[in-house]
């Protein structure tokens, strides 16, 4: 209508109207972001940088029972996220972080159920490791099983959460509990598998 300005996209649409598209432009026009992002939570204490690049995060030998977590990452308009960089750590079966000592730090390249990781083409990511312990905050208190996380992608703001297990019963307690951050475990031949997507926010 006279007088009205038009938005980028929709003089885009407008004047593409009718011709033909390479299947590579189609991403242009499906932009309307319906997923919720995945909500972020703390990053907590225990965070440390450049852990190896691995998808199994324990060494012979650790103790506890084998959880294999798998996904995707996608933005929020459900484009897949290939190359992500995904950074994870956790505490032990016994809740015990191998950075948690003051009196005894760990060596700069030693790394205790930490590890880093990407997406592969299909944006799809899988690793595996012990189904942490609750931590130990005081005498007294706890905090539920939890596993930490990190994500980054070019393009999207980067993502620090934590991922908690739906049968835990701290997690009704706890201040940074998150329903939406809760694994659901289902137990196959002497391991447990569980499945969480990253949906990441544009930059």
């Amino acid at each position: 209508m006279k007088g009205e300005k038009l938005s980028r996209r929709t003089f885009l649409r407008s004047t593409l109207i009718g011709i033909p598209l390479a299947p590579g432009l189609y991403p242009l026009f499906q932009e309307e972001e319906t997923q919720d992002p995945t909500e972020d939570n703390i990053e907590g204490p225990y965070f440390r940088p450049n852990a190896p690049w691995r998808t199994t995060l324990y060494d012979k030998g650790e103790k506890g029972d084998v959880l294999v977590l798998s996904g995707t990452v996608h933005s929020r308009n459900g484009r897949p996220l290939p190359n992500a960089e995904i950074e994870v750590w956790q505490a032990t079966a016994e809740g015990r972080y191998d950075n948690d000592d003051e009196d005894h730090p760990p060596k700069e390249n030693e790394f205790r159920l930490r590890g880093r990781l990407k997406t592969d083409a299909k944006a799809a990511y899988s690793f595996e490791t012990v189904r942490p312990g609750r931590y130990k905050m005081s005498r007294t208190r706890y905090r539920p099983a939890h596993i930490h996380i990190k994500v980054h992608h070019e393009g999207h703001r980067s993502l620090t959460t934590q991922l908690y297990f739906k049968d835990e019963e701290l997690n009704k307690s706890d201040p940074w509990y998150k329903p939406s951050l809760a694994l659901e475990l289902e137990p196959e031949e002497g391991r447990f598998r569980s499945r969480f997507d990253f949906v990441l926010r544009k930059a």
